[in-house]
C-alpha cells in the first residue's frame, strides 16, 4: 500500500524490484526490453558499447536520445558508455 502517487510505466514503482543494467544498442528491442523491466519496478542504468568505425556514428546519439526518452518512465537513467574499439579489434 502507498499514499503517495509516483510516476511511473503504470506498473510497479522503479526500484520496488531491486536494480538492473539494460545493454542498449540502439535497435528496437534494447529499449522496449528497458521499458517493460522499468514497468515491473526494475531501476536500471543504460550501458552502451561504443566502437566506432564499426558502428554507426549516430548510434551513440540514438542509445543516449532513447535513454533519456524512458526517464520519462524510471527517472533518472545513468547512461554508461564503454569505449570497445580497441577491445573488439584485440578480438
Amino acid at each position: 500500500i502507498s499514499h503517495e502517487e509516483i510516476k511511473g510505466a503504470c506498473g510497479l514503482p522503479v526500484g520496488t524490484s531491486g536494480k538492473g543494467t539494460l545493454m542498449l544498442s540502439g535497435g528496437i528491442d534494447s529499449p522496449v526490453a528497458g521499458y517493460l523491466a522499468l514497468k515491473r519496478g526494475v531501476e536500471i542504468e543504460a550501458l552502451h558499447f561504443a566502437s566506432p568505425p564499426y558502428t554507426s556514428p549516430g548510434a551513440l546519439k540514438k542509445a543516449h536520445d532513447l535513454t533519456r526518452k524512458l526517464t520519462a518512465f524510471g527517472g533518472n537513467i545513468t547512461f554508461i558508455e564503454v569505449p570497445f574499439t580497441e577491445i573488439q579489434e584485440e578480438i
